[in-house]
């Protein structure tokens, strides 16, 4: 793997120093990932991977294409063809990425909620997703709940806000 990842900086044409400087790493940190037998961390790859489109397969076992089709360029293209502004585009992606991030059981809810029409204003009060969040046990609804903000959460550190369940209604308080 060592190897690949030199011929990937070599292949975008960076020297050691800037291939650190898009990775947030040290150049030494890029030097020992090119030597052979240097260990290289699970964030290492996924760092790689996503900072120059690179195919984890191949990253990590030499098998396929060095480089993944941007799927993004395509996403792009599509969005703005639904309306979506050019400004706009980054939320409506963070937006698609934490769905993602949502538990399986809140996505299908979505997705229920989505097939029946429902407005975007009874989201909140949705008895499917409030249904599926009531048969959820009292840790895994935390645990999805927190794992749905927490990229989208300020990081100002100057708020707090708790949720409180009353009769199946939430309150922010904060």
């Amino acid at each position: 793997m060592n190897k690949r990842i030199k011929t990937i900086r070599k292949t975008l044409g960076y020297n050691q120093k800037k291939f650190a400087e898009i990775l947030g790493i040290a150049q030494t940190s890029v030097s020992y990932l090119e030597k052979d037998g240097a260990t290289v961390t699970e964030q290492n790859i996924r760092s790689i991977c996503s900072q120059f489109h690179v195919n984890e397969q191949w990253l990590r076992h030499g098998e396929g294409e060095m480089f993944i089709k941007d799927n993004r360029i395509y996403l792009d293209q599509f969005l703005l063809q639904k309306g979506i502004k050019k400004e706009n585009l980054e939320d409506v992606i963070e937006l698609i990425n934490t769905y993602f991030d949502l538990d399986p059981v809140l996505r299908t809810a979505i997705l229920e909620m989505l097939k029946n029409n429902k407005s975007k204003t009874s989201y909140a009060n949705s008895s499917i997703i409030q249904n599926k969040i009531n048969d959820m046990n009292v840790e895994a609804a935390e645990e999805a709940y927190i794992k749905s903000i927490s990229n989208s959460a300020p990081k100002t550190g100057s708020t707090v806000f708790r949720i409180i369940k009353d009769n199946n209604n939430q309150k922010q308080i904060k």
